[in-house]
């Protein structure tokens, strides 16, 4: 037998990046190993019994495809849970819950609630399900609604709310932004889901929903809305996401709410990751800027002198004779004095 055959008789397997230790005849070592053929059932095992925040759904692949729902039930009882469970979606966004008993508390699947304590009405619920989760950070929106960030899987990250604003005023809509504009980061807006009751009519509120166009087009959003008008009302139910989400309408349903019940195909990408700008010399860097725009006498010129002092001052390249008077001047004890 060679050595090979010996080594994988005595290696104990690991998921990716685990650390673990490893039997020779040598001795023992300390040793990472990557096993891929029993990752994905590993990861399903593990995520099944819920030890790690790990999903076996589409996990390897670039996108997490899931369903979504939006529905606004008007107080959630028995019979409507088992309506909105029938449809099977990874993402459940209900509006006007109203208050939950330890009934309807136990037949739900993993859930995230704001609910009113004081009276009946409003309220909203975000449900997931078929997939493990992190709830990493949440940011109150007004008594009805929150907002989550939450880390699914293993990489994929979302910025979720079910929305319900109760009157559909501008100085809620106008809250609602600014509190997007304060607590989340301007570069996951693309990763944003907001899925609701907004009381803003697409079809006919003509002021309001101007004013929400233009706020979704400043924060690079987008609106997915049903053909259908989702009450006798109009369309006040609809889909807000951000650019980096792709969404798309599957069905508009009746159901035992007054509002219809609105099917979601999401596709969540991977997070990108921003590249890191280092300034190996923050007091020299200032230096060359202050310089190039003391003899620049337009863009041109000021750009060009960065470009020598950056060979000059930071990269130790020899220069022409031309260049030479640009660095003097800027090694004089005058500039670095200023």
């Amino acid at each position: 037998m060679d050595w090979i055959s010996k080594l994988k008789k005595s290696l104990l397997f690991y998921p990716s990046g685990s650390f673990g230790s490893v039997g020779t005849s040598e001795g023992r070592k300390n040793f990472i190993y990557t096993y891929t053929p029993t990752i994905d059932q590993s990861f399903q095992d593990l995520s099944r019994t819920g030890l790690v925040p790990f999903s076996p759904h589409n996990y390897t692949q670039n996108v997490l495809n899931v369903r979504l729902s939006i529905w606004n039930c008007r107080s959630l009882s028995k019979e409507k849970l088992s309506y909105l469970l029938s449809h099977n979606c990874d993402i459940n966004l209900l509006q006007e819950v109203w208050q939950l008993n330890e009934a309807l508390q136990l037949l739900l699947p993993n859930y995230l609630a704001q609910l009113r304590t004081t009276k009946q009405g409003g309220g909203t619920l975000v449900s997931l399900q078929n997939f493990a989760y992190r709830c990493h950070r949440s940011i109150s929106i007004n008594q009805d609604c929150n907002i989550y960030r939450l880390i699914l899987g293993r990489d994929k990250i979302i910025w979720i709310g079910s929305i319900y604003l109760s009157m559909g005023t501008p100085a809620q809509l106008k809250s609602l932004f600014k509190n997007i504009y304060e607590f989340i980061p301007p570069d996951e807006w693309k990763y944003l889901i907001l899925g609701g009751d907004f009381n803003i009519g697409l079809n006919y509120d003509i002021p309001k929903r101007k004013l929400l166009e233009t706020l979704t087009k400043q924060f690079s959003l987008q609106i997915t809305c049903s053909e259908l008008p989702t009450t006798s009302y109009g369309k006040l139910d609809y889909l807000i996401h951000g650019s980096g989400i792709k969404a798309k309408i599957i069905s508009a349903n009746i159901s035992p709410s007054d509002h219809r019940c609105l099917i979601y195909d999401i596709e969540i990408p991977c997070p990108e990751r921003k590249p890191v700008i280092r300034i190996p010399n923050r007091v020299l860097a200032d230096k060359m800027t202050f310089c190039a725009w003391k003899r620049a006498s337009n863009s041109k010129e000021f750009l060009q002198l960065n470009k020598i002092f950056r060979r000059t001052l930071l990269n130790k390249v020899g220069i022409c004779e031309s260049e030479k008077e640009s660095v003097q001047e800027a090694n004089t004890p005058e500039t670095l004095g200023e």
